[in-house]
Order: structure tokens, then C-alpha cells, then sequence
């Protein structure tokens, strides 16, 4: 229905179609009497600390067995950040103040912004450990495919029948109510989830206990860890593979494929085997 108000709302002016907000607006107020709509049901849903244990177990196992990407980093940033998985994608080493503990978090989402809302948060102290672990390959300090990270998540939870209802995004609600736990105030969450009002970080309030359940959280050691010298040199082959490919799409966007070296073009690989495939 938000999309239909925006239409509605610029349809006339921008496009001179004859749609009128105000008949939006009257359609929905019958359709809420109805009761056809509502508001969405607020999603609470946190990860138990034996559910966080499984995830983290299986994935750093894969990881070191594969040298896959580290999904199990991913998700313990996200637990100290607060981060959106595409925010975590996009930050940038230039975009880290050490001694103020801050990064600043480009085009974070925003309802009324779509671009351009740039904004320092804080990091937590287990936050920042992490990026200083993370190797300096590339501008991004976690260069990895926000999609494939995501799909990478979806199958992970789903191997728990504990987990399969679990949201990345929920990783989320995780950190900012692990945050009020901790005896933070309501003004310093705020500076480190990036929200604007009170009124919109009070959903991720889903008090359980006073304290902290992560506090000696044992991944937290693997993960402080800076990566091993074959994990790295992976990665560099990975994003050598993705500059490659983009490099010869943006040649040729219509048929990229006959111009790919023919060690990666044999058998015609799909796009996400060129991009794992060694070279």
C-alpha cells in the first residue's frame, strides 16, 4: 500500500495521469474500517544464544574448511553494530574514525531519503575489533556480495529447525535490544543504530534480562582474530575474478561471454562458478 501512496501522490504532477492522493486516501480509510488492512504485526523475533552458537559453529566450520566467505564475522558484526547486511558491504576504510570509535554509514535507508543519508554511528568496542581484523584488499572493509551473503544466511538458518524462521535483519533487533540490556541510554543507542526518533527504535526494545548474554560469548575470540594469509589470498583471487567479469560485461553488456578468458569460459560456467573458480 506505501507504494501505491507514493504513486498516487506524484502521479498527477510528474506524469499527468489522473490520479488523485486524496481518492488514495479515502480508499484506504474505508478499507481500515473494514478492517481489510492494518497495521503490520511488529516483528520481536531475537536469536537465542544456543541458536547463535549453531550458526557460528557451522559457518566458521565451513569457512575454514572452504575458505568461503566469513559468514560467521558477518554475523557477529552485525550482533555489535546494529548493521543492515547492505550497510555492512558498503562501509569504507576511509570512512572509519578510530580514535572517535565511528564510521560513517553511506546512503543508510531512510523512508523519506533514499539517497544521500549519510550518517557516523558508533561502534561498539567488539564492532571495531572486528574491522581491525578484516584485511586491507579493497576500499570496502568486507568485500563481499551483500546477495550472496544473504542467500548464504537463508540456507544457514534453514539447516536448524530452531532457525528457520530467523531474519538477518533480526540480528539487528538482537544488537539495539543488547544495547538497552546493557544499561545504555536511549540517546546513546541511537547514536549507534542511526535512528532518528525515539519513536522508531522503541519496536527493537524487546527486553529479556538486565545484562549482557555476549558478554563472554567464545566467538568473540574468533572473530577479534585477523584473517590467515590463505584466506586472504583467497579473497584477492575472488575479487581479481569479480573486477575481471564486471570489466567485460560493462565491454559488452549483450553478450559478455565470447570475450571471458577460455579457463574461465569452459563448459560455460555460470556466472557465480566464474566468480568462485581458481585462475
Amino acid at each position: 500500500m506505501q507504494h501505491l501512496y507514493g504513486l498516487f501522490a506524484v502521479a498527477e504532477a510528474a506524469y499527468r495521469i489522473p490520479l488523485k492522493y486524496e481518492d488514495m486516501q479515502s480508499a484506504m480509510r474505508t478499507l481500515r474500517r473494514l478492517k481489510i488492512v492494518g497495521k503490520a504485526a511488529k516483528r520481536d523475533r531475537r536469536p537465542k544464544l544456543a541458536e547463535l552458537d549453531a550458526l557460528m559453529e557451522e559457518t566458521y566450520t565451513r569457512s575454514v574448511r572452504s575458505n568461503a566467505s566469513p559468514l560467521h564475522g558477518i554475523v557477529a558484526f552485525a550482533i555489535s553494530s546494529s548493521r543492515r547486511l547492505s550497510e555492512i558491504t558498503g562501509l569504507l576504510w576511509e570512512d572509519v574514525n578510530y580514535a572517535d570509535k565511528k564510521v560513517l554509514v553511506r546512503n543508510m535507508k531512510h523512508p523519506g531519503q533514499k539517497k544521500g543519508n549519510d550518517v557516523w554511528v558508533l561502534l561498539s568496542d567488539e564492532a571495531l575489533q572486528i574491522i581491525m581484523s578484516m584485511p586491507k584488499v579493497d576500499r570496502r572493509i568486507f568485500p563481499y556480495d551483500p546477495d550472496s551473503l544473504s542467500t548464504a544466511f537463508t540456507r544457514l538458518v534453514g539447516l536448524f529447525d530452531e532457525t528457520n524462521d530467523l531474519h538477518f535483519h533480526d540480528l539487528r533487533h538482537e544488537s539495539i535490544s543488547r544495547a538497552f540490556e546493557k544499561g545504555w541510554s536511549a540517546a546513546e543507542v541511537r547514536m549507534i543504530s542511526g535512528h532518528r526518533s525515539w519513536s522508531a527504535l522503541e519496536i527493537y526494545t524487546n527486553l529479556e534480562k538486565i545484562g549482557d548474554q555476549l558478554e563472554d560469548w567464545k566467538w568473540w575470540d574468533f572473530v577479534f582474530k585477523p584473517e590467515p594469509p590463505e584466506r586472504i589470498d583467497a579473497l584477492k583471487r575472488q575479487l581479481v575474478r569479480q573486477r575481471l567479469v564486471k570489466k567485460i560485461i560493462r565491454k559488452s553488456p549483450e553478450n559478455p561471454w565470447p570475450q571471458m578468458p577460455t579457463h574461465l569460459f569452459h563448459k560455460k560456467y555460470s556466472l557465480m562458478q566464474i566468480l568462485r573458480s581458481p585462475f
